[in-house]
């Protein structure tokens, strides 16, 4: 099996990955909220992609709601209570001390805290991005297993 990806297909890689650094990097409320709707639509567009496409393309937009809607509907109500972490809520947690490590806080200190709104928009934003990358890992994989000479046909 071999994949193939298009030049549009590494060009939409490069302007994800390009978004998600400099959202995470200069995290802000306004950003969470916009990537956290831009999260929803795709999301919304994968139900229309599978209801109005046939063969490949439906596959390929089932296995993104399937992974996708799962990991929303896991992450985000977990995401503001006490409980076990996912292993996307570790390597949030991860990044955030990676990207942001605690310094010192003082009076005239403009670093982010804890309990500052820019880690709560960090967190969305990590949430939100997560969201669409394992749901395009979902897609592909259902893409990857579900071709057209494996699957079964009922006559």
């Amino acid at each position: 099996m071999r994949f193939r990806f298009s030049i549009s297909d590494l060009m939409a890689v490069v302007l994800f990955i390009s978004v998600a650094i400099a959202s995470l990097t200069h995290p802000t409320q306004l950003c969470a909220s916009l990537i956290y709707s831009l999260t929803l639509g795709v999301l919304c567009l994968a139900v229309l992609g599978t209801a109005f496409r046939v063969g490949e393309s439906q596959r390929f937009w089932a296995g993104f709601i399937v992974f996708g809607w799962v990991t929303y509907l896991l992450m985000f109500p977990l995401a503001s209570i006490s409980s076990p972490s996912l292993p996307v809520t570790l390597l949030v947690d991860y990044s955030i001390q990676f990207l942001h490590p605690p310094r010192p806080t003082g009076p005239s200190s403009s670093v982010m805290t804890l309990d500052s709104p820019g880690q709560i928009a960090f967190y969305h934003i990590a949430y939100s991005l997560s969201v669409i990358v394992i749901g395009f890992i979902g897609a592909y994989l259902s893409r990857a297993v579900f071709r057209d000479g494996a699957s079964a046909r009922v006559s």
